[in-house]
């Protein structure tokens, strides 16, 4: 009768285990930059509405009902009297940071303590068109990298990365 050994057995594991080792990381960040794609389109979209809006009125909106943008049925929308935030499963757009001309992007990890954020500034900003992406954890510091994040600046606990 054959059969196999028990150190072949082993190897095969341990060749098993090695690669496993290898790939989880990779694709721990594939899952979480495909999440904060989604999040990036809806910001871009947000920003093109928001551009619009300044066109015809002179001023960007603090609210989702002013603009000619359309979120996923699955969001919910709050206004305040101040702005609105929209929370969505997996991320939250807040446009209280209209006021800083910018939008801001959270993954729903936590709130507004995700791990990771995208600040999309508009046309009439400080920092016109910039793109950046925040991080918080080392996995999310991969994922801003792997989308050619480039000048790393540190606030605290946070890393920022422009974005192409």
């Amino acid at each position: 009768m054959k059969g196999f050994t028990l150190i072949e057995l082993l190897v095969v594991v341990l060749i098993i285990g090695i690669l496993s080792a290898v790939a989880l990381p990779q694709y721990q960040v594939a899952v979480e930059k495909s999440r904060y794609i989604q999040l990036i389109s809806s910001v871009e979209a947000m920003a093109k509405a928001q551009e619009l809006y300044f066109l015809a009125n002179g001023s960007y909106s603090f609210f989702f009902n002013e603009l000619d943008f359309e979120l996923p049925a699955h969001c919910l929308i709050n206004e305040y009297e101040f702005g609105g935030v929209a929370s969505c499963p997996r991320y939250s757009i807040d446009l209280f940071q209209g006021q800083n001309k910018n939008i801001l992007g959270v993954n729903n990890s936590i709130w507004l303590g995700g791990e990771l954020r995208y600040i999309r500034w508009l046309e009439h900003s400080d920092k016109p068109s910039v793109r950046e992406c925040g991080a918080s954890t080392e996995l999310a510091r991969r994922v801003c990298r792997s989308l050619g994040g480039t000048n790393e600046t540190v606030s605290g606990d946070w890393y920022s990365y422009v974005l192409p």
